[in-house]
């Protein structure tokens, strides 16, 4: 059999168009018999229309297929949004990995003990400040002489005090805090005072 023997042929303009259609080639019926008319699809002497003719007219003309154009590149983005999503999935997945290896390794730990840690240290320091005034106020007082008009000196006595009372708190061993809750991670690794 010959590659001709085996092309398939249509039967008229009519048979020819209802197969464009089926394909989902958006023309007229009028248009084509027009172009068909006009030479542009080329008819046989008895007026079948070759499909190797067919599909000559279909590339000259520029015909496209909407619906299945319009199908693909919905299909590619949703291939694409898809993709996206799933990098996503594995970006947090990996995320939470490595915190949970970070927190394995005590780099992080739960706010919670942080919170205990800095309540502590806090009861501490006013514990350390409420002594401090007890074992100071005679000194202070001495300082002034007993004489309200020197209260400013009393007071600044009182802030040297207490600013070296902040300096050794400030002076602690500088640690990472690293916020670790349902809602966010917070990071920060300046000094606590």
């Amino acid at each position: 059999m010959t590659e001709e023997s085996q092309e398939r042929i249509f039967k008229n303009r009519l048979e020819a168009h209802e197969y464009l259609h089926r394909r989902g080639y958006k023309l007229g019926k009028s248009k084509f018999y027009q172009d068909c008319k006009n030479g542009k699809c080329q008819l046989e002497a008895d007026g079948s229309i070759t499909q190797s003719s067919l599909e000559s007219y279909i590339k000259r003309e520029g015909l496209i297929q909407p619906d299945l154009d319009k199908h693909a590149e919905e299909a590619e983005e949703l291939n694409r949004t898809k993709l996206q999503k799933e990098i996503e999935k594995l970006d947090w997945e990996n995320k939470r990995r490595q915190l949970e290896y970070e927190k394995e390794m005590g780099k992080y730990i739960p706010k919670s003990d942080f919170e205990a840690e800095l309540a502590s240290r806090v009861a501490a320091h006013e514990a350390r400040l409420r002594n401090m005034i007890r074992e100071k106020a005679l000194e202070w007082i001495w300082a002034v002489n007993g004489d309200p008009k020197r209260v400013q000196d009393l007071i600044d006595a009182a802030n040297e005090s207490l600013n070296d009372l902040f300096n050794d708190m400030a002076r602690m061993d500088q640690f990472q805090v690293v916020f670790v809750g349902e809602e966010e991670i917070q990071t920060t690794g300046e000094e606590i005072e």
